[in-house]
């Protein structure tokens, strides 16, 4: 069996390396970016960078099965700036998930985290078929982001991925006499996890006609451990064996560290109490507006739409004379850029520099995000991605409640899953991006901004658009369009909207159309949006 290990500069990868290195069952290939760490002295180490696709493609020659812990590790370099850590991670698993489904492996096993339920109590019985609840850290969005990805990337293609969230892996050799922990799992626990994990037969599992995502915990046994493994997992109940198919059994309880008297959960907290925002911003009077993308067609129109009643902040990586230069006649009736003139502002921002998105939100009440990039591959990542993490340290660091975002919506992409031939397909279903790029890091970058609301209390509406279109177009549109000038004014509906029912809400900006393919009334009934241009020509003679 020939596996690569990646993100070895971890404490996992120690363990991996010292555990499983030598074992002649196993041929590991292990690698990461910078110098060979140590305890990788005599074995087989290739230097690599996951956001190169090449390198990537390379490393992956003659491998059977990945086991990719680069999630855990790239949260732990403390020489990283936070916005190239969030960058290497979600661009090098989608990398890694892409190559991996051309090159003929098998399956990749993803580590993660069962730090995403860390807000939850020990004596509630959480198993995989509980949804995480990351925060906005580095380390948990690392794991979440990870997870995301690597579901939605393997819906394409016949790879199989199997996540495993650890528990914190110690070694009881060296723990000294520290108090038992009830978020520990043992080294040897959790290499025995992985070890079923690259032994998974998921044909065992009901229904299991092609290969998919799974999800296990890996945590210790015993009652006193937070996350409980005899909780039975979704795999370990539609298995078609008397055997389960993952198998997992691990011995270590730590019982020797346990106190003499069992703790006494506090039941008295409503669960909904016990999942409340961790740190909510304060609303206030929106009064400026900081509008991301401004040079582009959608952040154009918005600018004019908003200029007459707020003080708006242009920002973008592209000054509205360079956005000029670039218009031609042949891109018809889109909005050209405009320069507003004060008390409006410009400021010249690249979406991937944490630093100039959070100065960016200084002296804001409001962000409107309409940057976009779409086909090249590092730049989709920093501006779509993390440019979207950019904008939630932004809104926390600078007390903003108030943040629209856009993007496309993300459920005709073809492929398993998707809902390319539904009808009536509601806005807050399951977004499907599958590995297009700029779905996939929009998409990315959308979660990240509802884990931020959903910690922070912020109030996120998501516009999401298919095509942008004008009153005189030619083509044919989808059944799914609305033009630049209805874009802006749905922008300020949602800038305008005195409340949302929850945290992080979606809406399709469409014109109504008869084709019945997607739900349009949530914008009329939360936001009081409808378009004013009709579209008839596109679809009636």
């Amino acid at each position: 069996m020939n596996i690569l290990v990646t993100g070895v500069h971890s404490n996992l990868g120690r363990h991996v390396a010292e555990v499983l290195g030598d074992r002649d069952e196993y041929a590991l290939k292990f690698s990461d970016r910078g110098e060979r760490p140590p305890w990788l002295a005599g074995k087989d180490w290739t230097e690599a960078d996951l956001t190169q696709p090449d390198q990537v493609e390379q490393l992956l020659d003659g491998v059977d099965k990945v086991l990719h812990l680069e999630a855990l590790a790239l949260a732990a370099q403390p020489d990283m700036a936070p916005g190239e850590v969030v960058y290497r991670n979600t661009c090098g698993v989608y990398n890694l998930a892409r190559a991996a489904q051309t090159t003929g492996v098998e399956r990749l096993v993803l580590a993660s985290s069962l730090d995403l339920f860390a807000r939850l109590p020990a004596h509630w019985q959480v198993n995989e078929m509980w949804r995480p609840r990351p925060t906005p850290s580095l380390s948990d969005l690392c794991c979440w982001t990870a997870e995301l990805s690597l579901r939605e990337t393997v819906r394409a293609g016949s790879l199989l991925a199997v996540c495993l969230r650890f528990a914190t892996v110690v070694d009881p050799a060296n723990l000294g006499n520290q108090p038992y922990n009830p978020a520990w799992v043992s080294a040897a626990d959790a290499m025995h996890g992985i070890e079923r994990a690259l032994l998974f037969d998921a044909a065992r599992t009901k229904n299991a006609t092609r290969p998919d995502w799974h999800v296990f915990h890996i945590a210790a046994p015993g009652p006193r451990s937070k996350m409980r493994v005899t909780h039975t997992t979704g795999d370990e109940e539609r298995s078609i064996s008397s055997v389960p198919p993952f198998s997992y059994a691990p011995q270590d309880d730590f019982r020797s560290r346990w106190s003499h008297t069992e703790p006494s959960p506090d039941r008295s907290v409503r669960w909904q109490d016990a999942v409340a925002d961790g740190d909510p911003v304060a609303g206030r009077p929106i009064r400026n507006v900081v509008i991301f993308g401004s040079s582009g067609p959608m952040g154009s129109a918005t600018s004019r739409e908003l200029a007459d009643v707020y003080t708006v902040r242009q920002a973008d990586l592209r000054s509205v004379e360079e956005a000029l230069a670039s218009w031609s006649p042949g891109m018809g009736s889109r909005p050209q850029p405009v320069r507003l003139e004060a008390p409006h502002k410009f400021r010249r921002v690249d979406m991937g520099d944490t630093q100039q998105v959070v100065d960016a939100c200084a002296g804001m009440d409001a962000i409107i995000n309409c940057s976009v990039l779409r086909p090249e591959l590092h730049a989709a990542f920093k501006v779509n991605t993390v440019g979207a993490f950019n904008i939630g340290l932004g809104a926390v660091a600078h007390g903003i409640r108030r943040v629209v975002q856009t993007g496309p919506f993300q459920q005709m992409d073809p492929g398993y899953g998707s809902y390319v031939w539904d009808y009536d397909i509601p806005v807050d279903a399951p977004c499907r991006p599958l590995d297009y790029l700029y779905h996939h890091t929009k998409y990315l970058g959308q979660e990240i901004l509802r884990v931020f609301a959903e910690h922070h209390d912020l109030e996120v509406p998501v516009m999401l658009f298919w095509r942008l279109a004008s009153l005189d177009e030619p083509h044919q549109i989808p059944p799914f369009a609305v033009t630049y000038e209805d874009s802006a004014r749905s922008l300020r509906a949602a800038l305008e909207a005195p409340s949302l029912p929850s945290p992080y809400e979606q809406f399709n900006i469409s014109v109504d159309l008869p084709h019945r393919r997607f739900e349009l009334g949530k914008a009329k009934a939360l936001l009081g949006f409808e378009a004013r241009d009709q579209l008839d020509r596109h679809w009636m003679d």
